[in-house]
């Protein structure tokens, strides 16, 4: 959190699934008001934007949205009291997450990533979340996962963030967690009945 707390640059904290993102960014966002910031809330898609304005309270919108809004002089101002807060970053395209990080720069304002860059690949291709990670050096990691009560379900999700999803799954076949069915149209069916 001191990296976020800072005034300058990008702060990358980087999680897996069930690990606190959530809960990381709602003391982001609580911090960044009670020091005065404005907060920008960004996802790459307007699903992930419509729940990250669930968990916050700020209203979100998508990336695409945002630069569509800058590129006609609309939206907010940014500027050295303006926190970005870009959540599901690792599935941000390279030339979304590069114009987010040239506009913070020009306005002097601070940029706080959160994702994983194991989680889903980026659909426009690349991986900035990894190269961001790797030049500013200096992010944090929760990997903890917390969502979880059970222990061996704890395992799992940790076992699947690291690309083992074989192990994952075979965790919740060996207790009898997982329903298999055969074919399409027997999953839209069982999908819709649950």
């Amino acid at each position: 959190m001191r990296e976020v707390g800072r005034n300058d640059g990008v702060a990358i904290i980087e999680a897996g699934a069930g690990t606190g993102k959530t809960t990381t960014a709602n003391v982001i966002v609580d911090a960044a008001r009670r020091s005065g910031l404005k907060v920008i809330a960004l996802a790459p898609s307007w699903v992930a934007a419509d729940e990250l304005t669930k968990s916050t309270g700020v209203q979100s919108q998508a990336i695409a949205k945002w630069r569509f809004d800058r590129a006609r002089a609309q939206g907010s101002v940014l500027d050295e009291k303006t926190l970005i807060l870009v959540d599901e970053s690792g599935m941000t395209g390279t030339h979304e997450l590069s114009a987010i990080l040239v506009a913070a720069k020009d306005a002097g304002c601070k940029v706080a990533l959160l994702g994983d860059r194991r989680q889903l690949a980026a659909v426009p291709g690349g991986s900035p979340l990894k190269a961001v990670s790797d030049i500013v050096r200096r992010n944090a990691v929760l990997d903890g996962v917390r969502r979880q009560k059970e222990e061996w379900q704890r395992a799992a999700s940790v076992a699947m963030a690291r690309g083992d999803a074989e192990a994952g799954l075979r965790a919740y076949v060996d207790r009898d967690r997982a329903l298999f069915v055969k074919g399409e149209e027997a999953a839209r069916s069982r999908t819709i009945a649950l």
